[in-house]
């Protein structure tokens, strides 16, 4: 059944993430190459559990030195489409989306939230994100490049414009993706209080 293709992918996943600091430069370059594609497609496809966990073994082989630079593109490339993907609907009425339609928004949160959380940022992030009231405006995907010194801001922009959604489900899952946020950049968390 798709639960349990998605709970054994999830356990493949933690498995691969466990894994990916130990793997030799060999394994990890050979590992890169052909995994990379397969964890998108976890992404893409199944649960949120074997979603996050496929994340999370994409940042953690993404880490390893001698992986190359397919795993962090591709996470880059998932981030950027999750991001466009929830601008193009950011000014809809959720509620009123087709739980199909629905159902890809809250994927789209919760992916982006797990992005942030799970890659490993070569500096602390959260200074680049302002927190006044003029600049929490939701930058178009097309007037900016996002890279992994603006995805944080601009998730966190997102994220917290969904949480002011009048759909609970909604609410929920922004902030399931802003708590991804804050554990991996905990001193922005102490700046929004």
């Amino acid at each position: 059944s798709r639960d349990n293709e998605a709970a054994i992918a999830a356990s493949v996943c933690k498995t691969i993430s466990r894994c990916s600091p130990l793997l030799s430069a060999v394994d990890a370059e050979r590992l890169s190459g052909v995994i990379v594609e397969d964890l998108s497609k976890v992404i893409n496809r199944l649960g949120p559990n074997a979603m996050s966990a496929a994340i999370e073994a994409l940042s953690r082989l993404a880490a390893h030195p001698d992986a190359g630079t397919m795993p962090e593109a591709k996470l880059l490339a998932l981030a950027t489409t999750f991001y466009s993907f929830l601008h193009r609907a950011c000014d809809t009425d959720i509620a009123k989306l087709k739980a199909s339609n629905r159902g890809m928004v809250h994927r789209a949160l919760s992916a982006l939230g797990s992005i942030c959380r799970f890659h490993e940022f070569s500096e602390d992030v959260s200074e680049n994100v302002d927190l006044s009231a003029e600049s929490s405006s939701v930058l178009d995907p097309s007037d900016i490049e996002l890279d992994w010194t603006t995805i944080v801001p601009a998730a966190f922009s997102m994220l917290a414009l969904y949480l002011k959604k009048d759909h609970a489900p909604t609410r929920c899952q922004a902030l399931k993706g802003l708590n991804g946020i804050f554990v991996a950049q905990p001193r922005l968390m102490l700046a929004v209080e």
